[in-house]
């Protein structure tokens, strides 16, 4: 196998670690129920909370 292969490889697998790392620390945000968006969705109760 090329050595720039072996590279790549381990740089997705670091990226795929990371990113589960991420999910699994924030299981319990996504597990709440998400705030409908558009025309019919509800208003938010305090909008602050939806930023980023």
């Amino acid at each position: 196998m090329a050595w720039h292969l072996l590279g790549t490889r381990d740089e997705l697998l670091t990226r795929a670690l990371d990113c589960w790392k991420i999910l699994d620390q924030n299981r319990a945000m996504m597990d709440k129920p998400m705030e409908r968006a558009g025309r019919k969705g509800n208003p938010l109760e305090n909008p602050e909370e939806a930023l980023v």
